[in-house]
């Protein structure tokens, strides 16, 4: 039985809870999505924790860069944080005052030390790891017992905030620096102050940045902020030396060779090297051309690394202080940076939201530890309810829109390509920027059509005004927007009013005395309201531009209006903490409505117009429902401990949907106020919540970069969607169940609890049930969603996966390299022992195989272990390593079917002398055959074309074998295989196939050879898994196989006459690749076959071969020929690239024949790929 047939084996571990092995966790690729402030690297060098102005912390894979895990929960920025001595816990600090201690493996807060009153400025683990001691801006610092979360002592003296506390050496004492001037030293059993450090002798003091004790405790450091630093006897508290040496504030410090020296960094852009016992200066760094934030030593002392704001990161040799490298490839501040235990590595964290992992040696980046997610900050549904709109302000502002019957992208378009540098983009989607049928965006001065993203028009512009973002009025007829031309002494404000239909100016409403707020059109867009920083509102006619009559009241800013949709109201939100409810006929004030404690952010009336809620910002944060006729206030939602972040009616108005900053949303009886449902799932505090438009669903959006769709009536999640920040999708249902993109698949990963990382794809054969999903959200397309259990069905057999063994209780066998952790990640001996342990409790194992860069080293099958009847393995095997990067893996199956996971070692081989490699190519090619009615006009042609090409390219380099016309059988293509085995580790193979594709009666895909029937493909004709079995066991680990031909299948007639569109003579006469049979017939669905879809929607869950393979066409579509062209489509467009570029790699020659093709053949062809390695790439050419 096939490794293959196997996978299915680890996807029981996610739902079974009788396992052996444990359940792994799917870990999304959401990196930071603001500043990195800090770092902190485990004991043993393989793992770095980063905390964010994003409130959370995250866990990285050192070596591969991967993320592990995010700690969430913070309602402040994480600006500290630090490993336990042992390595399996981690505490960090917050600016919501909060300490937390967590479990560095499964992620779970062990403690949450509750005390401090006000932000957290460190957190540090005693020696021992059984303390932990808390600096805060509330002027004190506390001991904790860190198995039990109990408060030891609260260390009370200070007058002015506690800056920095840290232990001594033997865990002894605390050491406290504030900004009262002094430092303090506490015993840490008593908790009681034993000396402080402070110079009496001076008339001002300024406070301190921080303070360290030496190693060993001799001696006490300190920095203030008038740029002096001293050394002081830790014993007597009396200062040794005071140095003035640097010129400006000094930020950090950290002593090296074992204390004889210590590091100071400062904001004068240098660093310099210190004598402890004298206070001498040894080295001045000097190289960073802006602030020097920290520095810290390597391991045996030897070097130095300097985090700079500069967005580089320095090493300096610490035998002579001079510069040995520049680390550069951030984009801002590099906040910290630290080497690796083992001085290999340095990892620096960053404000542009990235940490990253260098090489020492040569300075190169290994890894950029990052997300890979669309970053939503609002969303919105069209009329219809059929699209979904999200938007972010990242990137310039950028927006996507989401087909809701099949959670599909259709559209990604951002601004930055129109807007100018004095347009304001917005993150809310919901201020009205949207025409209400979907169709235009106004990103003033330019509307866009959000079906391409292409500008439709440009608003008329009369000056160099600045831009807010625009508003359709309701029957999306006009287009609104505030504008602001600056002027020393007499500034232009105004609102202006534009013809949507072509962008011609028609108003501009001046009066205002101050900078405007939020507008609002009237339900029958007769009358626009602007709001302003004077205090006041006013009200405008838009057929005339006349000012009607002005809302004066408020005390503050007016920054917030809306209209009830019957139109008698207006209401208005202030800074002054009130809101105003006005006739909209006359302009009187009705009620004033008390009762926020902060400014008003959001107004919102109901359906009905009965009913006006209202939130504020700030925190305790509430939501106020009003009844709008009475200005009675019917109930609040939200408190200090759980804020509102957000408020909407849902559309009908029966419902109040709240969003909270704690990550909870809830929805309200509007009526009763009565709790229906708590919608939990997010991790982060949610920004937009709302319904469609018939209130089945309800969405929210949330910073942990998720979108998750809600049940109105249960309140039970039905799914949850992430966008990639490339075109990519993934979505997943609360049993498991997922669809995504192929590439999506490529960033995500499992992890174990004790931090194993899982390959995606093993647990991609039962989860990945694009049907099981469409039917979860109420697709209501049949014919869809059986296309797409057809295809999961064909792809099951293929593997001969018996779908009965689904079920709980299945052990999971156990495989893994016993010589892991003494396997070194550089190499410099191509041949590799690897020490493999395998083990099963309950059955016998079957097989088990190695992969390098995602190629079988023992073939698809792997090594058969049935005959031995054993329940473990314990085998020596040495491998050939590959030049570069080896990601190695290995696993296990038993007879039973059921593989173990699959957990990779990286190793990087670089061989003194580059070795030699060879191109083996094989192509076959087909103009001609048995039955000449199918005969091809340039297959062949485009076989040699392919091959002088490459020739070119590769000289002497390249062994070629073809096989043309007549020469091309079923036993002459096999024979082919014998001469690539002859390959090397590291040579290339391309294999290149031109004529026909069949699909039999049982959509098994053949390829045509000269005697093919092509009535009975299954008859002579070439199975495509035959093809690809010439790739299988081969030595070479490069191999690409290009396919110039398609089934003929079904084709509907609305495809058929697109194809003949794009080319009318090639698509309906001799040559047009894979147009006989041709079958129309009356399916409008445009469906493709169940081949297609399994290859388009499923990752390659065995890998196969290792081998990628491009195609020219789907399933239902033509692989076109071009007389003009004189080739095939499909290979013109290889050719082509060929010609303007002098290399090539794998994904860029993908990237570019999915484009040139499509566009070539009007949209008619689209070339796929399938079998693509995930991480493997490699020059073509």
């Amino acid at each position: 039985m096939s490794p293959i047939k196997a996978v299915f084996a680890s996807l029981l571990s996610i739902i079974s809870v009788t396992l052996i092995a444990q359940q792994p966790r799917l870990v999304l690729p959401i990196g930071h999505t603001n500043n990195v402030q800090f770092e902190s690297i485990s004991p043993n060098g393989k793992y770095v924790v980063t905390v964010s102005s994003d409130k959370t912390a995250k866990l990285w894979e050192i070596n591969t860069g991967r993320l592990l895990n995010t700690f969430t929960g913070f309602t402040g920025v994480v600006n500290s944080v630090e490993f336990s001595p042992d390595g399996t816990k981690i505490i960090t600090g917050a600016k919501d005052g909060k300490v937390r201690i967590w479990d560095v493996s499964t992620g779970a807060l062990l403690q949450d030390l509750k005390g401090h009153k006000q932000e957290i400025a460190s957190v540090k683990f005693s020696p021992d790891g059984q303390y932990a001691v808390s600096a805060s801006i509330d002027q004190s610092a506390k001991i904790w017992n860190v198995a039990t979360g109990a408060l030891i002592h609260s260390l009370e003296g200070h007058r002015s905030f506690v800056s920095m506390a840290s232990f001594s050496t033997t865990g002894d004492y605390v050491l406290t620096a504030s900004w009262d001037f002094t430092a303090k030293i506490w015993d840490t059993k008593t908790g009681q102050l034993v000396r402080t450090l402070t110079d009496s002798t001076k008339l001002v003091n300024l406070p301190l940045n921080f303070a360290y004790f030496s190693p060993g405790d001799k001696y006490v450091i300190t920095a203030s902020k008038d740029n002096s630093l001293s050394i002081w006897d830790a014993q007597s508290g009396k200062r040794i030396r005071e140095q003035r040496k640097h010129t400006d504030e000094i930020r950090s410090a950290c002593f090296i060779n074992k204390g004889k020296y210590f590091v100071t960094s400062s904001y004068d852009h240098t660093a310099k090297v210190w004598e402890t016992s004298t206070g001498d200066l040894v080295y001045d760094l000097v190289g960073h051309s802006d602030k020097v934030y920290m520095s810290s030593p390597s391991a045996d002392g030897k070097y130095l690394v300097t985090a700079s704001a500069d967005a580089t990161a320095s090493i300096w040799d610490m035998t002579n202080g001079k510069l040995a490298r520049t680390l550069a490839g951030h984009l801002s501040d590099v906040m910290s940076a630290f080497f690796t235990p083992d001085g290999k590595k340095v990892v620096t964290s960053s404000w542009d939201r990235t940490a990253r992992v260098w090489n020492f040696s040569n300075g190169k980046t290994i890894s950029v530890l990052k997300g890979h997610s669309f970053h939503s900050t609002s969303l919105c549904l069209d009329d219809k309810g059929q699209k979904l709109y999200t938007n972010t302000y990242d990137n310039g502002g950028e927006s996507r829109v989401w087909d809701l019957s099949t959670l599909k992208l259709i559209k990604a378009f951002d601004y930055s390509v129109f807007k100018k540098s004095n347009v304001y983009f917005s993150s809310d989607i919901n201020a009205g920027n949207l025409s209400h049928d979907g169709k235009l965006f106004a990103a003033c001065p330019e509307v866009l059509e959000t079906a391409s993203g292409k500008l439709k028009f440009r608003l008329q512009l009369n000056d160099s005004a600045s831009y807010s973002e625009g508003i359709f009025s309701h029957s999306g007829s006009l287009i609104a927007a505030n504008t602001f031309i600056y002027k020393e002494k007499d500034p232009v404000i105004a609102c202006r009013i534009w013809d949507a239909a072509n962008g011609k100016l028609l108003h501009t409403l001046k009066g205002h005395r101050d900078m405007l707020g939020r507008i609002g059109f009237s339900p029958d867009d007769k009358k626009i309201v602007t709001t302003s920083w004077d205090g006041t509102a006013k009200v405008w006619e838009t057929a005339t531009g006349k000012l009607l009559f002005t809302l004066s009241g408020h005390t503050n800013k007016v920054m917030n209006v809306v209209y009830s949709p019957d139109g008698k109201y207006i209401a208005t939100g202030s800074d002054d903490k009130n809101v105003m409810l006005w006739s909209a006929t006359t302009g009187k004030l009705l009620h004033t409505l008390i009762g926020h404690p902060w400014v008003i952010t959001e107004l919102h009336f109901s359906a009905d117009s009965k009913y006006l809620l209202s939130t504020c910002g700030g925190r305790g944060s509430n939501a106020i429902l009003w009844e709008a006729e009475t200005g009675r206030l019917i109930y609040k939602i939200g408190d200090e401990q759980n804020s509102v972040s957000n408020a909407a009616f849902s559309t009908k108005g029966e419902y109040v949907l709240i969003s909270h900053h704690n990550s909870l949303a809830e929805i309200y009886e509007t009526t009763t106020g009565k709790l229906v449902h708590q919608l939990k799932g997010h991790t982060d505090e949610i920004y937009s919540t709302t319904a469609d438009k018939d209130d089945k669903f309800v969405y929210t959006v949330s910073r942990d970069d998720q979108l998750k769709c809600w049940d109105l009536k249960s309140g039970g999640l039905l799914y949850t969607f992430f966008a990639a920040d490339s075109m990519d999708y993934f979505v997943q249902t609360p049993s498991g169940y997922y669809q995504s993109s192929q590439n999506a698949a490529k960033l995500l990963h499992y992890v174990t609890n004790d931090l194993k990382v899982l390959s995606f794809e093993q647990l991609d054969v039962k989860y990945n049930r694009p049907d099981k999903v469409l039917e979860t959200i109420g697709n209501s397309d049949s014919t869809l969603i059986k296309s797409y259990r057809k295809a999961w069905e064909k792809r099951i057999k293929r593997l001969g996966i018996d779908t009965t063994a689904f079920r709980e209780g299945f052990s999971v066998p156990e495989c893994d390299f016993v010589n892991r952790d003494d396997i070194a990640f550089e190499q410099k001996n191509e041949k590799l022992v690897l020490h493999i342990k395998a083990s099963d409790n309950d059955f016998n194992l079957d097989r088990f195989n190695v992969w390098i860069n995602e190629v079988p080293v023992f073939g698809q099958r792997g090594i058969d272990l049935k005959q031995k009847q054993s329940h473990s393995l314990d085998t020596l095997l040495t491998v050939v390593l590959s030049e570069g990067n080896n990601n190695i893996e290995t696993s296990i199956t038993n007879v039973n079917g059921i593989e173990s996971y699959r957990l990779p070692i990286a190793v990087a081989y670089m061989p003194a002398t580059p070795q030699a490699e060879k191109l083996h190519f094989i192509g076959i090619g087909l103009d001609h055959f048995n039955e000449p009615k199918h005969d091809l006009n340039y297959s062949v042609k485009d076989v040699r074309d392919l091959a002088i090409s490459l020739k070119k390219k590769y000289g002497a380099a390249i062994q070629m074998d073809t096989l043309f016309n007549e020469a091309v059988t079923t036993t002459s293509i096999a024979a082919l295989k014998t001469k690539l085995l002859s390959s090397a580790v590291n040579d290339k193979v391309i294999v290149a196939y031109s004529g026909h594709g069949l699909l039999s009666k049982d959509f098994d895909y053949h390829l045509s050879t000269y005697d093919v029937n092509f009535s009975r493909p299954e008859e002579g004709g070439l199975p495509y898994d035959e093809l690809e079995a010439l790739l299988d066991g081969i030595p070479a680990r490069k191999k690409l196989m290009l396919i110039d031909a398609c089934h003929s299948g079904e084709v509907d007639k609305e495809e058929f006459q697109k194809i003949a569109q794009a080319n009318e003579a090639a698509a309906t006469s001799k040559g047009a690749r894979g147009t006989t049979p041709l079958v129309l017939n009356s399916r409008k669905d445009g469906m493709k076959n169940s081949f297609e879809l399994m290859q388009q929607l499923f990752v390659n869950v065995g890998r196969s071969t290792g081998a990628t393979v491009i195609s020219a066409a789907g399933g239902t579509q033509f692989a076109l020929e071009r007389g003009d062209l004189k080739n095939g489509v499909f290979t013109y467009s290889i050719l082509e690239y060929m010609q303007a570029h002098p290399t090539a790699s794998v994904s860029e020659l993908k990237a570019y024949v999915n484009q040139r093709v499509p566009q070539l053949t009007k949209g008619a062809q689209q070339p796929t790929t399938r079998n693509e390695t995930k991480q493997a790439d490699w020059q073509v050419w």
